[in-house]
């Protein structure tokens, strides 16, 4: 004997944001912080969840961190340092010299 299931088929209902406690606290954490603020973390766990959302926010931002005496971290917000060009020492970009192959 089967029996007929039925269930009724919705259209439009919009899907909720997932809600996580934990992503919501760094993310906002990391939102609210600016260049030179500073936070005290208890492991190098806090530390690796604060720099995920400090990432994925965009901002041209770093975390510099040190371990504090009694074990915990504390972390700064520290602006990015710029991009290093590689230059050749008489100040010219690598790649814009000729090569041997190409004096031949």
């Amino acid at each position: 004997m089967t029996e007929k299931c039925t269930y009724k088929i919705e259209h439009g209902i919009p899907i909720p944001k997932q809600k996580c406690w934990l992503h919501s606290r760094w993310k906002n954490l990391a939102e609210s912080m600016n260049e030179g603020d500073s936070v005290v973390l208890q492991n190098h766990a806090e530390r690796s969840a604060l720099n995920t959302q400090v990432k994925r926010s965009g901002r041209d931002i770093r975390l510099i961190s040190r371990k504090m005496e009694c074990g915990t971290i504390r972390v700064w917000i520290a602006k990015k340092p710029p991009a290093r060009n590689e230059y050749y020492h008489d100040g010219t970009p690598i790649g814009s010299k000729p090569t041997v192959k190409d004096t031949k």
